[in-house]
Parts: C-alpha cells; sequence; structure tokens
C-alpha cells in the first residue's frame, strides 16, 4: 500500500496528462489509482515456475523444465487493451 501511493504520487506529480484528466473531472480517482497498478504494479515479476510439459504458447516453443517467469509490467503493456 505505501508503495502504491508513492508511485501514484509521482505519477500524478510527473504525468502532465494525467494530473490534468484527474484535475479537470475527466478521470475519477479510482481510475486513476487502477491506472497507476496497471502501469506500475507493485509486483513486477512473479517467481519463477517451471514447465512440466513440452507445449507451445504464443508462438513459443517451451520445454517441460523451462523457467517461465510472469511479468506482470510486460502482461500490462498490452497497446490493444490500454492504449
Amino acid at each position: 500500500t505505501v508503495n502504491w501511493i508513492a508511485t501514484a504520487l509521482r505519477i500524478l506529480l510527473c504525468d502532465p496528462a494525467l494530473r490534468s484528466s484527474l484535475s479537470g473531472g475527466h478521470l475519477s480517482v479510482d481510475d486513476a489509482l487502477d491506472l497507476v497498478l496497471w502501469r506500475f504494479p507493485p509486483t513486477q515479476n512473479f517467481p519463477a515456475r517451471y514447465a512440466t510439459r513440452d507445449m507451445r504458447f504464443g508462438g513459443q516453443d517451451i520445454r517441460a523444465g523451462d523457467m517461465l517467469i510472469l511479468g506482470l509490467a510486460a502482461a500490462n503493456a498490452d497497446p490493444e487493451v490500454l492504449p
């Protein structure tokens, strides 16, 4: 929670467009906080997991035993979801 508040304040101070949207009433506080969590999640990466079988995922071959890391920061950067 402390990191979330600090990040939200930093973004509000450094991002004129977000600050303008919030102060102009175009963006609610809830939406602004959701946006901060979306763009700057407090947990960037989760601990590694290992594939239990061979598979193909997202056009990539994954072999049993390969280490996989879930990166929320990368997952939240899809321009088709949040332009």
